[in-house]
């Protein structure tokens, strides 16, 4: 028996696609919204934008990351190198100390020195002026609080573990005697 073709058997479809196949237009407007131009978009060009998007990107980052860091550093060094020299040339300034009046008052002395002078005289000077019985110094006072402040947090850090100590440590217990308890109401079956 002959085998009876149909058209669906002797209908054969290729497709040739290239490069240069076009898979699309842009179309170009100008300014005013007006379409002015337009080109045809093919495989090579997508491909090609696609490819050099990613690669961009990949030579985008590793460029900034290295980039930044290196500015960045660069930066601090110079800015460190400028502030040190600016800072050392005030405090070496000489100036002579006056009054409200801008009258001369005292010997002329660097501005670290003023600032030494003013330093040790707050640290010295009482921390609170209406407790004439028990003078503490400022310097005394902040050890003071800084110590406690410490001493604080250290022993919150402690009672709180001795806490979920015994927390723990009664729990247990509890779950001892339960278990016991039950035994007992059950006759240990």
């Amino acid at each position: 028996m002959a085998q009876d073709k149909t058209i669906e058997d002797s209908l054969e479809v290729s497709f040739n696609i290239s490069l240069d196949t076009v898979i699309g237009t842009q179309v170009e407007y100008d300014e005013d919204g007006d379409r002015c131009g337009s080109s045809d978009i093919t495989i090579a060009h997508r491909v090609a934008e696609i490819v050099g998007q990613r690669v961009a990107a990949k030579i985008d980052s590793e460029l900034r990351s290295t980039w930044n860091f290196n500015a960045v550093e660069i930066a601090e060094k110079a800015l460190d190198e400028r502030v040190t020299k600016l800072l050392d040339e005030a405090l070496d300034k000489i100036v002579t100390p006056t009054d409200q009046f801008g009258t001369p008052k005292g010997e002329p002395r660097s501005i670290a020195q003023l600032m030494h002078d003013r330093i040790t005289a707050w640290f010295n000077s009482p921390a609170d002026k209406r407790d004439s019985y028990n003078r503490k110094t400022n310097l005394q006072a902040y050890m003071d609080s800084a110590v406690d402040h410490r001493m604080k947090s250290e022993m919150d850090k402690a009672v709180n573990e001795a806490k979920k100590s015994i927390v723990a440590k009664m729990q247990e217990h509890a779950q001892a005697l339960m278990a016991d308890a039950v035994v007992k109401i059950t006759g240990g079956k």
